[in-house]
């Protein structure tokens, strides 16, 4: 099992490659949600969609962020396997909310599109808010305080508009809080609980050929014993 990480998105580019954001330098701007993947991004998709032509995977996870959604559908839309291949999109293969480029948009803006590709997004369903799906990677109490400001809002502010405002209080509070170990640890916990379900998801396939495609912290050395 190999990890691909997703290319470059327009919030690693910002402000430079989006006019529609040429003025924004703070990372907690609702402006810079799930970003989508740079016209460099997406060549640099295209230049290593080669390379993978004929590896032999079977089952490709991947993370619900439209950049890592992008590359995917760019890196395996012409691979050898592409008719037989499973592409199940995973909640767990998550960013730890440490700006708001890592805040999911709804998923009604690019769930239709994905799905019409073979994208599999059943595995989001089991929340009772999909959306949000990112927040109940959060340890508790944060997870509930969060969840508790979103359901005192009403339709009043977007959710995106909320997660954004808490993550910059936490940060002028707490700098480095998505950065204790706890939170690596409950990282970690996901990754085996990731490792598990792909497992399970993949039992039918014969020839075991799975690929998780996320982001750079499912890299972390021995994040998978």
């Amino acid at each position: 099992s190999d990890v691909y990480k997703r290319q470059e998105s327009s919030f690693d580019a910002a402000p430079e490659d989006m006019e529609a954001i040429s003025k924004v330098t703070d990372r907690f701007s609702p402006l810079l949600a799930d970003p989508m993947l740079t016209s460099k991004g997406a060549a640099q998709c295209a230049e290593a969609a080669a390379a993978y032509y004929d590896v032999p995977i079977k089952c490709l996870f991947v993370s619900p962020l439209r950049r890592a959604l992008h590359t995917a559908l760019l890196l395996f839309k012409d691979h050898k396997l592409r008719s037989k291949m499973k592409i199940v999109v995973h909640p767990l293969l998550t960013e730890m909310l440490a700006g708001s480029n890592e805040i999911s948009i709804p998923l009604a803006e690019k769930r239709k599109e994905y799905e019409e590709q073979g994208f599999d997004f059943s595995l989001l369903d089991q929340y009772e808010r999909p959306d949000m799906y990112f927040l109940y990677n959060l340890n508790e109490p944060e997870r509930t305080e969060v969840l508790d400001e979103i359901a005192r809002s009403g339709s009043t502010k977007s959710y995106v508009d909320i997660v954004s405002s808490i993550l910059r209080t936490r940060d002028k509070v707490q700098p480095k809080r998505h950065k204790k170990l706890e939170n690596y640890i409950n990282l970690r916990k996901r990754a085996k609980e990731f490792a598990r379900d792909a497992l399970e998801y993949c039992k039918d396939i014969n020839t075991l050929a799975t690929a998780p495609y996320s982001h750079p912290q499912f890299d972390i050395q021995g994040f998978w014993g």
